[in-house]
């Protein structure tokens, strides 16, 4: 009895896990989707093709929705045979970009029109900004931008926040050769005008060439690899001029904010150079900050065959702090190394292919800690596989496959196209190809975000050998492949969570005959 009791304990038990979950005092969102994740790891379940779609067109995936045709056809939900059924169609505008916005349940107030999950689209013909419910597809707000500038770029600020659109960086419609960027800014929950404002040479200097909004920082990049940032509440505080907000009456003639011919207003209006908070020099303008304690990564332009990390409080290299690129490596593509996306500061690095974690630690000296780089677990995705066979002209000049372009990593045997990081389930996720076949073979691994321990291996289907570039978008129960072909055409495949045991009954029912939806709890064995 006891040892059975014991072994109750250890075993993943999913009744056990929604019990807790529904008597728990201690319920949480992560917490509540233990239960999901321990079938998600069974091995009788499994993640199955379910459905597939070609397109000539962009295909992108977001919160649990499929758009075809840059945003014009929306696919989703569960229909039959778990496929993911046609929602509606956005054919009355060419959507240029989107993203999507949405709200936790316990995140809504009483009074939420502008709390809806909506889909924020930025359009190519009317130069507008247009909100679609998410699941209807009924256009709820449009707001005409500007009858000069065009906008194409969409992105967050501050995560499910605030937003900022980009000017395009074709600027032969602007009259003024000084402007770099046009920024505006919007509040979310409900869509709101903070401001929009022009980036200029003769106030951010003459060798400024992109600006952006993110976190609340503006951030310039200038030649030499140069990248600056400004506090963005600071310049709101000293340079607006005003706080209309959307459809307010602007001028005497009866102008409204966000309507034609008007549009937008510029409130910020920049007339020096703000105060620096930060500058680096950093390969490809790339520079990445931790939270607390902050720190920052950075590939230096002297030395770009290093990533290193730098403490923020001292601008000070730190102990064990330089990790390899692999420039120096032409057979190979460059290394990767990030911050992990669950905000516990630790760095990720990405080499050939393995994949390493390293923990951020103080070590106390005397009465000022020193912080060190050290690493945590490794995952290493080579495989013992034969040496393949390398091609040559009748020259003796060797042939080279040509660069996934959106690949992380690449070897001569296997392909890294995704490392990220599932927070509603708390695992790493891992997508690579393995080419030491005729046939190309697509594995998505799942691993334990604490230790790194392999959880689960998924093979997924790969369309044909040559891929130009590939995504995998994972959503609980939902596993959504998209491939580009190097002939130009998207391919998507569709994967859901099913149960070994369900797909046998199926089977044994003949055509026509009723199933049964009686659900039985089997035993472990």
């Amino acid at each position: 009895m006891l040892r059975n009791e014991k072994q109750f304990k250890l075993e993943v038990n999913c009744y056990r896990n929604l019990i807790l979950r529904e008597y728990s005092a201690r319920f949480n969102r992560r917490y509540s989707l233990h239960a999901l994740k321990s079938l998600c790891l069974q091995a009788h379940y499994r993640y199955k093709k379910v459905w597939e779609k070609t397109s000539s067109k962009n295909i992108t995936s977001e919160h649990g929705r499929i758009y075809f045709d840059n945003y014009t056809n929306v696919y989703g939900g569960y229909g039959k045979g778990n496929k993911p059924k046609h929602l509606y169609s956005l054919t009355s505008h060419r959507i240029e970009n989107a993203m999507t916005c949405t709200a936790r349940t316990e995140e809504i107030g009483l009074i939420h029109n502008g709390d809806k999950d909506c889909l924020i689209c930025v359009t190519k013909d009317n130069k507008e900004l247009i909100r679609v419910h998410l699941t209807s597809g009924k256009i709820l707000q449009q707001i005409y931008l500007s009858p000069v500038y065009k906008f194409r770029d969409i992105s967050w600020n501050e995560s499910q926040s605030s937003i900022v659109v980009r000017s395009t960086k074709s600027h032969g419609s602007h009259r003024q050769t000084d402007i770099v960027k046009v920024l505006a800014v919007f509040d979310v929950k409900p869509l709101q005008f903070v401001g929009m404002m022009e980036i200029k040479k003769q106030e951010f200097g003459t060798n400024i060439v992109d600006a952006g909004l993110c976190q609340g920082v503006l951030i310039t990049m200038h030649q030499q690899s140069v990248v600056k940032m400004y506090s963005f509440q600071h310049i709101l505080d000293m340079y607006r001029t005003s706080t209309y907000k959307l459809d307010d009456v602007i001028d005497d003639e009866g102008h409204r904010l966000g309507h034609r011919p008007i549009g937008l207003k510029f409130n910020i209006k920049i007339e020096e150079s703000p105060p620096v908070l930060f500058t680096v020099s950093c390969y490809d303008h790339i520079v990445e900050f931790s939270n607390k304690p902050f720190h920052y990564l950075y590939s230096p332009v002297k030395t770009p065959e290093y990533f290193e990390v730098h403490s923020l409080e001292n601008r000070s290299l730190i102990k064990n702090g330089t990790l390899k690129t692999g420039i120096l490596d032409y057979a190979n593509d460059r290394y990767r190394a990030t911050f992990w996306d669950d905000d516990s500061g630790r760095v990720l690095h990405i080499a050939t292919s393995v994949v390493s974690f390293y923990d951020l630690i103080t070590v106390p000296i005397q009465d000022n800690g020193e912080r060190i780089l050290k690493k945590s677990f490794e995952m290493n995705l080579s495989k013992e596989n034969s040496k393949e066979d390398i091609p040559y002209t009748s020259s003796g000049r060797r042939v080279s496959k040509p660069k996934r372009q959106d690949s992380v990593n690449t070897d001569q045997n296997m392909t890294i196209y995704n490392v990220d990081y599932e927070d509603e389930l708390d695992i790493i996720s891992v997508t690579a190809v393995y080419h030491d076949t005729d046939e190309p073979r697509g594995v998505i691994c799942f691993y334990d975000n604490k230790t790194g321990t392999l959880l689960k291996e998924i093979d997924i289907e790969e369309p044909c050998s040559e891929i130009h570039e590939h995504r995998t978008m994972i959503d609980l129960d939902t596993i959504v492949q998209i491939n580009k072909l190097w002939s130009g055409n998207f391919h998507c495949n569709v994967y859901r969570l099913t149960n070994d045991e369900s797909d046998k009954q199926e089977v044994k029912n003949k055509p026509g005959r009723k199933i049964s939806r009686t659900y039985h709890r089997t035993r472990n064995r």
